[in-house]
């Protein structure tokens, strides 16, 4: 076990290993009231993670709130709560032996009645405490305190055993002088006052006040948003909603809280990032047009941030225990295998085992056999064919697309765009803002919307597509490069599949990687190379950087794209030095990104990843294979092309290609269905679908869900191949022709701002990230390869004034280092169409049109050394 204090933000990290994962439910409250009883000064709260021995991640994660039980008690006492002033009291005339005997509250008085404790009555007799004594302790600490709601109090000296008090005394508070304090805790409640509600609900789900103390108790968060209470209960064992939920409801209907038409009661363990379970209840009639939005709440009430998102999980049963999910499945199989054994045995071929007579049968009645069900199966499937083309007939056709191989992108938009051909089929690639077909959404349940490689997940960039009768409001003027092929979802899955190298736990860095050596199988190391995260994946076009430079003189330079999202400059060292061999370098390195991809403080999941991976490991024992022509076992290229190998092998596949070919044309010419196999399909798809019940997209208030624990989800998962918005181009490039809309791109996805960004979490420069960068100038610096390092746009919603000191730090670390290092080469574009949201797929990515742009204006720039890279080192 080890324990990391954190003294800037007053959090003690704490991380425990074990053989197991335990559960939560077991130990989060004896860890909660052991360090709670340690009382230990100078911390907030303490965050400890519970991982597996061997494991890099936390299993899951426990927050603990350090504050002490007597600012806790103060907190509550500020707000009026009997019990705590009594506490606080009994604390304070501790050392005198005196103590409250009796407490309580009429309309705005405080009535105290003290007494010696047991201990010392017997010494003192039957005699009432020391009334100086009492008054001296007791009067400025209620106006310490200034109780909301209370005015005054009076105290009485009390003899034990006797009905009337030895002596009173009459003190006033605050509230009775200060407006703000006057009201009681609950009309403040009626009034709107959240600060108040929270306390007000804090006491009502924490009736046990040692209990609270002891643990910490259940913690609330109130968020009014539009006409909806939003609250997050979190506690060491998370809430039972069946007795959260409905207790909120009951006791906030009858207040009328204005401006207040619902309650959405959230729970969650502390520590976790996402609810476990969410409840809701409408005070009022509710008419909306659109989907209620999810707030966010904090993981704690000044650090972290998260986003409470709808998800479309299960409902997970604690209850159920391995023995019973065993006897289902066996019930569920036996259930099925006898279903299948009865519906064998009335179609008359089968006949149970134990009535079959074994006979030996010979050659020639095998030989019968299989004749005669040969004839059997032809007439069956002649049968079908004639019964499938009568009700392909009597069925209207309908368009059918079948995806090729090579995808072409839609071209780029035009003033003078020709009008539609309803009549054949498309195939959209790119996900246009005012598309009438709604383009398929990754199903992205376990994840958070967030990730750490990107402002936004790769889930952002599926926009959601306008209605077909809806005008569209974007403009259609914007250049950029002609469609390029794209790599189809089936090939990139080939390129990575048929890579000589083993996988380094990201899909899209072995696609990258096997492309890289297909261009270098083709045509050799390419002339330059844009390296980078996501922002360099989207945001410069090797296309038309290509042909902008032969525009100006510079002829046949092959550029590459080698992007990859959440790369880092400990990535991008990497791939330079270890990945790729010398002779596979290019002459000059592109590096497109900004201050997230350097930042030292924060985890750098991406690189995490690549060192744990059995590509890496073999790389550093240096048994990956160098790949040659040989190495790939995939087809396509840029021309379309592949190296073809010669052998036996490859004359006997091509016999049989033939031969299947000719008994294709020779069956389908017979058949009434083969020619119109794909209407065929497409029906089938459309019954099927008609019977299939619809998906919800989000689960219904009252609904329990399950999500993943914070100490589990914080790296989201991967888009898969088959996102439309995910295929990239043979140069490695990502076009994206959605344009950013900030209303409603915040309908969608929630606005985080910069001090809850995990990417500039902990910002700093100095530490890995600087020293990889300094060990990759030294690299290129001794190979001749300059680098130009440009700061891409980001807009104007997503630099808000934390991003944006963030963002001045790196660009004046940039700038020294370009006087300081020869061959470094530093342009500043990042602030170059801050409101100019056309040139963006989201707040901080460009699409293909703001690629464009910048491709052309760096194939421009005169200070970046085209001709002759070299130089610039000289």
């Amino acid at each position: 076990m080890t324990a990391i204090p954190a003294h800037h933000t007053q959090r003690l990290w704490i991380t425990c290993e074990a053989a197991y994962s335990p559960s939560p439910s077991l130990i989060a409250e004896p860890i909660a009231k052991l360090l709670r009883d340690l009382q230990l000064e100078g911390y907030r709260d303490a965050l400890i993670n519970i991982q597996v021995q061997g494991e890099s991640k936390p299993d899951w994660v426990l927050r603990v709130d350090l504050t002490p039980p007597e600012e806790m008690l103060r907190e509550w006492a500020r707000w009026g709560d009997l019990e705590a002033i009594t506490r606080l009291i009994n604390r304070a005339l501790a050392e005198l032996n005196i103590q409250v005997a009796t407490a309580s509250l009429k309309e705005a008085t405080l009535h105290l009645s003290f007494s010696y404790s047991k201990k010392s009555q017997t010494a003192v007799g039957q005699a009432a405490p020391s009334q100086e004594a009492v008054n001296s302790t007791v009067a400025p600490l209620l106006a310490t305190l200034a109780p909301q709601g209370i005015h005054a109090a009076t105290v009485y000296g009390q003899v034990p055993e006797q009905e009337a008090p030895a002596w009173v005394n009459w003190l006033n508070l605050p509230a009775a002088e200060h407006s703000a304090l006057s009201s009681s805790t609950l009309d403040l409640v009626k009034q709107g006052d959240r600060p108040a509600l929270a306390f007000l609900l804090s006491r009502l789900l924490n009736p046990n006040l040692d209990q609270q103390l002891a643990t910490g108790g259940t913690r609330l968060q109130v968020l009014l948003k539009q006409d909806l209470l939003h609250i997050m209960a979190d506690a060491p064992v998370c809430p039972q909603q069946r007795q959260v939920g409905p207790a909120i409801a009951r006791f906030l209907r009858p207040l009328e809280i204005p401006s207040v038409t619902g309650v959405r009661v959230y729970g969650r363990r502390s520590g976790q990032k996402r609810p476990r379970w969410s409840y809701g209840a409408d005070f009022n009639l509710r008419d909306r047009l659109v989907p209620e939005a999810a707030p966010d709440f904090a993981a704690t009430d000044a650090y972290v941030g998260d986003l409470i998102t709808r998800s479309g999980d299960l409902i997970i049963r604690p209850d159920l225990t391995p023995t019973d999910l065993q006897t289902a499945w066996i019930k569920l199989r036996q259930g099925a295998i006898h279903s299948i054994q009865q519906t064998l045995l009335r179609s008359q071929f089968f006949i149970p085992q134990e009535g079959a007579a074994l006979h030996d049968a010979s050659p020639t009645r095998q030989i019968g056999i299989a004749l005669v069900w040969g004839a059997v199966g032809l007439l069956l499937m002649v049968q079908a064919d004639w019964m499938l083309g009568r009700t392909l007939q009597s069925t209207p056709a309908a368009v059918v697309e079948r995806p090729p191989e090579l995808l072409e992108p839609p071209a780029s938009p035009s003033p003078a765009a020709a009008p539609p051909t309803p009549d054949l089929p498309t195939v959209a690639v790119d996900a246009q803002p005012n598309t009438a077909e709604p383009l398929p959404e990754a199903d992205q349940a376990a994840q958070d919307i967030f990730d750490n490689s990107s402002f936004v997940s790769a889930a952002t960039e599926n926009a959601a597509p306008a209605s077909a009768d809806a005008p569209s409001t974007q403009p259609t003027d914007l250049p950029s490069s002609d469609p390029a092929p794209l790599i189809s979802p089936d090939l990139a899955l080939t390129f990575a599949d048929g890579s000589p190298y083993p996988t380094f736990n990201s899909q899209q860095f072995d696609q990258k990687i096997a492309l890289y050596h297909q261009r270098l199988v083709e045509s050799g190391p390419p002339d330059v190379l844009i390296v980078g995260s996501s922002r360099a994946l989207r945001g410069i076009d090797p296309e038309e950087l290509r042909r902008s430079l032969a525009e100006l003189g510079y002829s046949d330079v092959e550029v590459f794209n080698f992007g990859v999202n959440g790369a880092t400059a400990q990535v991008v060292n990497l791939i330079l030095q270890q990945v790729l061999t010398p002779d596979q370098l290019p002459k000059l390195l592109l590096w497109a990104d900004g201050a997230r991809a350097f930042n030292s403080g924060g985890v750098d999941v991406t690189y995490d990843g690549i060192i744990t991976s059995e590509g890496y490991r073999q790389l550093l024992n240096g048994a990956l294979p160098s790949p040659t022509s040989s190495s790939y076992r995939f087809a396509g290229s840029r021309s379309g092309t592949a190296p073809q190998a010669g052998g036996i092998a490859t004359t006997l596949t091509a016999n049989y290609q033939s031969f299947d070919r000719w008994l294709s044309q020779r069956v389908g010419a017979v058949s009434t269905v083969y020619q119109e196999r794909d209407r065929l399909k497409s029906l089938f798809q459309q019954q099927v679908s008609a019977l299939l019940p619809e998906t919800e997209s989000a689960p219904a208030i009252g609904v329990m869900t399950e999500t993943e624990p914070l100490g589990g989800e914080q790296q989201g998962n991967p888009q898969p191949a088959t996102d439309p918005q995910s295929l990239m181009d043979f140069d490695g490039f990502l076009p994206l022709s959605v344009r950013f809309n900030p209303a409603t791109y915040y309908q969608e996805y929630a606005r985080v701002p910069g001090d809850y960004d995990s990417d500039y979490e902990s910002f700093r420069i100095a530490g890995n990230q600087a020293e990889a960068l300094q060990s990759l100038l030294q690299f290129t610096q001794s190979r001749k390869i300059p680098i130009v390092f440009v700061n891409l746009p980001l807009t104007q919603e997503y630099l808000d004034p934390v991003r944006a000191g963030y963002e001045q730090e790196f660009k004046q670390y940039m700038l020294e280092l370009s006087v300081s290092q020869p061959g470094f080469i530093f342009k500043d574009l990042g602030q170059l169409w801050l409101d100019q949201h056309d040139y963006f797929s989201d707040p901080s990515h460009l699409n293909r049109y703001g690629a464009y742009e910048i491709s052309n204006r760096l194939a421009q720039d005169p200070l970046i050394p085209w001709a002759n890279p070299a130089q610039a080192l000289e």
